[in-house]
């Protein structure tokens, strides 16, 4: 396990100062473990849409609650990711993992019970 250089050690206190004094800004965290992760780092714009699509329907298929889906921060796919879960009827919710809707790089979805892909 690395450690955290200065840098990231002031980066995550201001963030942790910051979830104190705002409390209604802490993102929602399932009290499951999110166990099943797509990460889109290596992908074009157009393969990250589908792959993420396929990920989704096939978790909705398995009958998951909760998935993982990293976009990481700034770029065209982290821009448009957000669009993209609100066209994709099974996705019941979306919570940025790290950061506001805005800047986040990672986001928690919560998929409906129940929905089939077509």
């Amino acid at each position: 396990m690395r450690t955290l250089d200065s840098k990231e050690q002031k980066l995550w206190q201001s963030y942790m100062d910051q979830l104190t004094i705002m409390p209604a800004m802490v993102p929602y965290r399932p009290t499951r473990k999110v166990s099943y992760q797509l990460d889109l780092h290596s992908f074009t714009v157009h393969q990250a849409y589908l792959r993420c699509q396929d990920f989704i329907y096939q978790h909705l298929q398995q009958g998951t609650h909760y998935v993982t889906v990293i976009t990481g921060r700034g770029g065209q796919i982290a821009d448009e990711f957000p669009a993209w879960i609100k066209n994709l009827p099974g996705v019941k919710k979306i919570t940025p993992l790290d950061g506001d809707m805005e800047s986040a790089g990672s986001w928690i979805l919560i998929l409906r019970n129940n929905a089939r892909s077509t």
